[in-house]
């Protein structure tokens, strides 16, 4: 059911346990960071709900919706038809599934029209929603999901996959991966497959940790030449996500190799504040300069 699945242990033996015993409840969040596995469980466990071992995708009484190509958020008009689905009585299995793919990525009207599907009692539904952090989500959607949590993977077990995976990988490659990918293993097949972005990423990322060790004012002319020539919030709003993985990758490192652990720990909830204002539709480069403020100072 789950094969494959590096470091999820937890997760998909309680899932597991959850079709055995058929109590299985009417919606699942799946919550943690990018790259950790989330979809590829969520997908699984739908599966596994269907008694379906074909193309998920061709399962009548299966949907899944996303943000679509060339948009940045999950249309209403999506989730309207995610709903009129699940209305209906299943075709041939005993229950019809939905996977909501990036939740976090929901418009809030969207987010509205999904309330009352997740409100049904459980029995013939199940949806399944992923997201890289719940606190992004309205109180509303995660109030009525189980929320589970997939965590980074520890570099002992990255290093055990890559070595089973990719045992034709030099070992000095591999250990380079794990620690560029940081508890990811799926951010570490995509920078296997890419090394180009690999170093583009690893430039960037030297470039933000040399940055927490400037004073402010170098930091605030930084981050003018990241953000000067975007004008599209979205676009801010991406490359504030791309800045704070970086910094997110900084600090696991530096906790990793235990150099100023309590100082990483207060960095931390830096970030999570910041993406809760995020969120909240703040300004994303105002967000990312209070940010770089104050982080480390």
């Amino acid at each position: 059911m789950f094969d494959g699945i590096v470091g999820q242990e937890r997760v998909c033996s309680y899932l597991t346990k959850l079709c055995a015993e058929q109590s299985v409840s009417h919606a699942y969040l799946l919550v943690g960071p990018a790259h950790v596995g989330k979809a590829t469980i969520a997908r699984r466990f739908a599966a596994a709900l269907l008694s379906h071992t074909g193309v998920l995708t061709a399962h009548p009484d299966y949907c899944e919706i996303s943000v679509l190509e060339g948009d940045t958020t999950i249309a209403i008009e999506s989730v309207r038809a995610l709903v009129a689905f699940m209305a209906e009585k299943p075709f041939i299995a005993s229950r019809k599934v939905a996977y909501v793919h990036h939740a976090e990525a929901l418009q809030p009207l969207a987010a509205d029209a999904l309330l009352k599907t997740l409100e049904e009692p459980a029995g013939e539904r199940v949806i399944v929603l992923t997201a890289t952090h719940h606190e992004v989500l309205p109180a509303t959607i995660r109030s009525r999901c189980q929320v589970i949590e997939c965590g980074l993977v520890s570099d002992e077990t990255m290093a055990a996959f890559l070595a089973h995976t990719y045992a034709t990988v030099d070992e000095t490659t591999r250990n380079a991966l794990v620690r560029a990918a940081s508890g990811r293993p799926g951010e570490a097949v995509r920078l296997l497959q890419d090394k180009e972005q690999w170093t583009k990423r690893t430039d960037f990322e030297q470039t933000v940790t040399a940055l927490l060790h400037e004073r402010p004012g170098a930091r605030m002319r930084w981050l003018q030449t990241v953000f000067g020539s975007l004008r599209d919030t979205e676009a801010k709003r991406a490359q504030a996500e791309t800045v704070m993985g970086a910094l997110e990758r900084a600090l696991h490192g530096q906790c990793h190799e235990g150099t100023g652990r309590g100082i990483a720990h207060d960095a931390q909830k830096q970030l999570a504040d910041t993406r809760h204002a995020l969120a909240h539709n703040v300004s994303p480069q105002l967000v990312i300069e209070n940010l770089f403020i104050h982080i480390y100072h």
